[in-house]
């Protein structure tokens, strides 16, 4: 009985799998194998299956449809992909940026289960670019975090529109909704000065109407396993499925630097002391995080004060539920509230957010002069 089970599941899953390839097939113009097919996939998604596809012409495409059981979160997944990246490929055509992002080659929602296929960015991942055997190098973390931000940057600077206020982002984002339900949850545990800090922060932003900041799209996972080198460049940013075409601009820088900033921390007993460390320009990232932060401050004509006030709002947001961008360390039991506590009490021993100073001189909308995109690492 069991016998007879197996092979109508794998008759069920072969007819299934030559209606894809009959659908690729009649849309790229190219036979794809079967048995290559299914050599090249690679089913560790629960969500779907990736799979690069090679045209007689070299081109290749990565291939996505959710798994099996096609649940309506996966196809959600799916379809919010497609969205984001016909919505992104429309806000960068024309601009420098337009190759480095993903195309789409077929997408088809009617079929059970939805199918969608983009074109591969040629490369390797920056998280595997950066590392040698088990030794992350340091100089290519910074030449590659160096690209990452500079990439931002053209990418900001080619879909932001206009420029809010911070009362506005803490009030329209949700921002201050999510401060609010991180004190219920974990306020009365905090340490006393990192509640005060905490609390200085909400009271300045809300209040704050005369720093202002481009309003933007962001990725949502910007992060070195989503951002693909190739011949020592930036070729392309992949992984879309959390864009959002409305957003404030410090979420993708903070995301970035924050999931960087444990990496070649060997000795995970002191991972939130050397996270710390990193990210407040303490530790061996000192010598060009504030570098990062000025660059990125500059692009946005504010302060690297106003820069940093985000961080800690940013871990608030990946500690109530979107934590899926960081490594498996940080996600384990206490480390990201105890990083978070790190940060807002060394902030409050200098002051820094009972008031935010303006930029040197206020960029008007639409004229940031950052320097120019160079994705070269």
């Amino acid at each position: 009985m069991r016998g007879q089970q197996t092979m109508e599941n794998k008759g069920q899953k072969t007819s299934k799998m030559n209606e894809y390839l009959e659908l690729l097939e009649q849309n790229l113009g190219t036979r794809v194998a079967q048995r290559n097919f299914i050599e090249v996939g690679n089913p560790s998604r629960p969500d779907g299956i990736k799979s690069f596809l090679v045209k007689k012409n070299g081109a290749s495409y990565l291939f996505r449809t959710p798994g099996r059981r096609c649940s309506e979160s996966a196809r959600n997944r799916v379809d919010r992909l497609h969205e984001a990246l016909m919505t992104v490929n429309r806000m960068v055509d024309g601009s420098a940026l337009s190759s480095t992002i993903p195309k789409i080659a077929v997408y088809s929602n009617g079929s059970n289960p939805p199918v969608l296929v983009e074109s591969a960015i040629p490369g390797k991942p920056a998280a595997e670019w950066v590392q040698f055997g088990r030794v992350y190098l340091r100089r290519r973390i910074k030449r590659v975090l160096v690209g990452a931000v500079d990439w931002l940057i053209g990418f900001q600077q080619a879909t932001n529109k206009e420029r809010i206020p911070l009362a506005r982002i803490f009030s329209w984002m949700e921002i201050g909704r999510d401060v609010e339900k991180y004190l219920d949850l974990c306020g009365e545990d905090l340490d006393p000065l990192a509640l005060e800090s905490l609390k200085n922060l909400r009271a300045t932003l809300c209040t704050e109407e005369q720093i202002t900041v481009p309003c933007c799209p962001r990725h949502g996972e910007f992060k070195l396993e989503n951002i693909i080198i190739s011949s020592g460049r930036i070729s392309g940013v992949i992984d879309w499925e959390e864009f959002r075409s409305r957003s404030h601009p410090f979420s993708d820088f903070w995301h970035l630097l924050v999931h960087a900033a444990g990496m070649e921390i060997a000795d995970r007993g002191h991972l939130v002391r050397g996270i710390t460390a990193n990210l407040l320009g303490l530790g061996w990232m000192n010598f060009f995080m504030e570098e990062l932060t000025a660059r990125f401050s500059r692009h946005l004509g504010v302060s690297k004060q106003v820069t940093r006030a985000f961080l800690p709002l940013h871990l608030i947001h990946l500690y109530l539920g979107n934590a899926d961008g960081l490594s498996a360390d940080l996600r384990l039991g206490g480390v990201l509230n105890r990083l978070l506590e790190a940060i807002l009490t060394f902030e409050y021993s200098r002051g820094s957010y009972l008031n935010l100073e303006r930029a040197a001189a206020s960029v008007p909308n639409g004229q940031e002069h950052a320097r120019p995109l160079n994705p070269s690492i």
